[in-house]
């Protein structure tokens, strides 16, 4: 962080840190990469951003959201001063608004139950929404069932910022995954993703079932899938 003033290095260390009060973590903050697009860390996260609304400020896409959510779900006070606000009570003043709003239940029994199918996939770049929140719900889900990837798998996207685009390879035809999965018993043991400029594929990329990872093989084209193994937790590679 070299050239920032404290302050700036302050802000960026909350950014990568995420929320937090006295009892620990409340959510994860963004990872290191968020940053490799200026345009995206810049309106979702340190602005400013054009208004959206010409008489209205905005400060940045992630301000929005959590102060008018915080204004009109949570206190139900238009007027309310996020400055002024004590994260401490944080699990007691958002319990309501996260009865209907959060999705982090880790409990797929049901989906089991039914034989369904399930693919979580993340952006490792994403500017929006910390990718690490669905890596630890995935984790949670796999520690209530240890055979939950046999009906649930998670596949993170290197490169990829908020729902697509970025500096990776992010076009992947999921609907065809999913597909395969649940109507041809073909569990995506491998996915190849693509990045494409003015309609041509310009990178292909292997994406493995978290934990497992791709990796350069050292020789070939890094340009294309072919050249990339998968790497598993153990640091094995094949």
């Amino acid at each position: 962080m070299r050239g920032l003033t404290d302050e700036q290095r302050k802000a960026i260390e909350a950014i990568y840190q995420g929320a937090r009060n006295d009892k620990g973590p409340i959510y994860p903050g963004f990872t290191r990469g968020t940053e490799c697009d200026p345009g995206q860390w810049i309106a979702w996260l340190i602005g400013p951003v054009q208004p959206m609304v010409a008489k209205d400020h905005v400060a940045d896409l992630t301000f929005a959201f959590g102060t008018q959510i915080f204004k009109y779900l949570i206190f139900n006070n238009p007027d309310w001063d996020y400055s002024a606000y004590d994260f401490s009570n944080f699990e007691r003043d958002t319990r309501l608004a996260a009865s209907y709003l959060n999705a982090t239940n880790p409990d797929l029994g049901g989906l089991k139950a039914r034989k369904g199918k399930l693919i979580l996939w993340h952006g490792w770049a994403d500017p929006a929404l910390p990718a690490q929140g669905t890596v630890d719900y995935y984790r949670q889900a796999l520690a209530r069932d240890p055979k939950a990837g046999d009906y649930c798998r998670l596949f993170m996207v290197p490169g990829c910022l908020h729902c697509g685009g970025g500096p990776g390879a992010s076009d992947v035809d999921w609907l065809s995954v999913i597909v395969d999965w649940v109507e041809h018993g073909k569990a995506p043991d491998k996915i190849i993703a693509s990045k494409r400029e003015q309609g041509k594929s310009v990178m292909t990329r292997p994406i493995f079932p978290y934990p497992e990872l791709g990796v350069y093989n050292g020789s070939g084209d890094p340009n294309s899938a072919e050249s990339f193994v998968v790497k598993s937790p153990s640091g094995t590679a094949r």
